[in-house]
């Protein structure tokens, strides 16, 4: 389902503090942009700390109601305790045999965990077969693990939203745990989060939904960077401290960015809600006299826009809601939610097994997904990807070499016939597949690229070489 609505210049109402209080950070971000602030730098890439559930240790637990629980965590990833509420279905019982779907539900800049259940989600989900989980983010609301010009380390949000409190989350509650029964939403820069956590965890989340969400960095790219870059110093962050200094980090940004990562996100149910920041919307809001609602919501309906374009050029399916005037506020978020939640249940309800073929485009140089393993050797930080994946092959691009181990789809101990093609040519071995039935193949793809230079102005010459190489199995003759 798609609509679009016209642009309508009106007046509405004043918008609140706090989103006043957004405004004047952004603006003020804007006019200091061209100052260069001192940040420290400790090498080209930030460490890796592969931190998981096992380091992630409940200290408190407060009933508030026989629907609604708040944890309190302690992790290596993050400076300090951090917090999440859990909405329970009614008449929930660990001990049943009923496992339930679970939404996690992002709260935006400037908010906190409490947010959604203080705006309504507690209503909205109640008499719903459904676990919702709202987690904390910091202030500053960006989903990612912090850059921190190059010293890496905390506040690593990515890692410990996926990689420590939703595999927590499985092992405590009693929770479907796979993909088909998993979904994320989230407004403003929450929304961010979620179809950034979606487009590089996709085998995470089964349906991911943005409210007013900023959806596109690269929109417009200076300004978007400055205030995003800005908003961080809620968190006592400086510029670079998310993903770098743009202008030398582009890289980085888009890494995360949903628009870049887009392709990454096919056969997932998205669903994509934004107004227009003017006035005459049904809850309020907007238009000359609320300057904050207005400056906030344009840019994420701006945003919200292009991944939409970026989705149909795509041919990805989506729900697309341009409800046209309306502010930013919880009002049309909680009402998004509302049209959305339906939609979810339906996807859950549908039990929809993985994508395969799948593909998957990525910057880090290693990566795990849909159960398949990929390995790079390259010094620098670029994209690489890894298309129509499935037991007949796969294609993979990028520059250096690769260590590629498939899902668990052979026969174990069986031997199979891999030709790669690339290049520098065409090349059969043979393969044996391992005890829990996968292959692991070394693919040559081109020259490393030495210098970090995919979208860096400093280093468009030469430009980022980008190689391919094409692998297709087959039992080996003794086993056909």
């Amino acid at each position: 389902m798609r609509r679009t609505a016209p642009i309508v210049w009106l007046s509405g109402q004043r918008a609140p503090v706090r989103h006043r209080r957004l405004l004047l950070v952004a603006m003020l971000v804007c006019a200091l942009g061209a100052a260069s602030v001192a940040s420290p730098v400790a090498g080209s890439a930030a460490p890796t700390d592969h931190f998981d559930e096992h380091d992630l240790a409940l200290v408190a637990e407060e009933r508030l109601s026989d629907r609604v629980v708040d944890l309190t965590f302690e992790t290596p990833a993050l400076a300090g305790r951090t917090k999440a509420r859990v909405l329970l279905p009614s008449g929930y019982d660990p001990s049943a045999a009923t496992r339930y779907p679970v939404l996690y539900l992002l709260h935006g800049g400037a908010g906190q965990y409490t947010d959604w259940a203080n705006e309504g989600a507690v209503e909205l989900t109640a008499g719903l077969p459904l676990i919702t989980v709202l987690p904390d983010a910091g202030r500053s609301a960006w989903y990612t693990d912090w850059y921190n010009n190059g010293a890496g380390g905390p506040p690593m949000w990515e890692t410990y939203h996926v990689r420590q409190l939703i595999p927590w989350i499985d092992d405590h509650f009693a929770t479907v745990g796979t993909r088909a029964g998993r979904a994320i939403a989230g407004l403003s820069s929450g929304g961010f989060g979620t179809m950034s956590y979606a487009g590089r965890h996709p085998d995470l989340f089964v349906a991911a939904a943005a409210f007013s969400g900023a959806l596109d960095t690269n929109t417009p790219p200076v300004v978007a960077g400055k205030v995003i870059d800005g908003l961080a110093a809620q968190d006592r962050g400086v510029p670079g401290s998310l993903f770098g200094i743009r202008e030398i980090e582009e890289v980085r940004w888009r890494g995360h960015n949903p628009w870049d990562l887009a392709p990454n996100l096919r056969g997932m149910t998205l669903v994509v809600r934004a107004g227009n920041g003017m006035s005459g919307g049904e809850f309020g809001g907007g238009g000359p006299t609320d300057p904050g609602g207005f400056f906030l919501e344009r840019a994420c309906y701006d945003q919200s826009v292009s991944f939409h374009n970026r989705l149909d050029a795509l041919d990805i399916e989506h729900v697309w809601d341009d409800y046209g005037p309306g502010t930013h506020n919880y009002a049309y978020w909680r009402d998004g939610l509302r049209k959305t939640l339906p939609v979810f249940m339906d996807v859950f309800a549908e039990r929809r097994p993985d994508p395969t073929p799948f593909s998957y485009r990525a910057i880090e140089s290693s990566y795990d997904i849909y159960g398949w393993s990929v390995a790079l050797e390259r010094p620098v930080v670029e994209f690489s990807s890894i298309e129509n994946a499935s037991a007949a092959g796969f294609t993979l691009t990028g520059s250096g070499s690769a260590t590629v181990t498939t899902g668990p789809m052979f026969e174990p101990g069986a031997p199979y016939g891999a030709t790669i093609r690339g290049g520098s040519g065409e090349r059969e071995e043979i393969v044996t597949a391992g005890t829990t039935g996968r292959l692991s193949i070394e693919v040559a793809l081109g020259p490393a690229n030495p210098y970090q230079q995919q979208f860096t102005p400093t280093h468009d010459s030469p430009a980022t070489s980008v190689y391919e190489a094409e692998v297709t199995f087959e039992p080996a003759p003794s086993h056909s």
